[in-house]
């Protein structure tokens, strides 16, 4: 399992130092994860080279969002049908 994360954390949990979600820091302490911005070509190329290699997916994109319009939840299984 390898979380994802935008490069300030999940913005759902606060409050926030120097940008960064202090619950995040403190709830994902020890988890493999990966913070990357997939907002370029290249990024959301390094983001497919990961799912390659992952069984399990977690993801908390808000529907709408800038984020899950650029990694569409449909697009990620057509292409990766393993993952859960």
């Amino acid at each position: 399992v390898l979380r994802l994360d935008g490069v300030t954390g999940d913005e759902a949990v606060g409050p926030h130092i120097d940008s960064v979600a202090v619950g995040t820091a403190i709830d994902r302490h020890g988890m493999a994860a990966v913070e990357l911005d997939p907002s370029t070509p290249a990024r959301r190329a390094q983001f497919a080279d990961l799912l390659a290699g992952v069984d399990i997916l977690i993801e908390n994109t808000r529907p709408g969002s800038r984020a899950e319009a650029t990694l569409s939840v449909r697009d990620i299984h057509a292409r990766y049908p393993q993952l859960v």
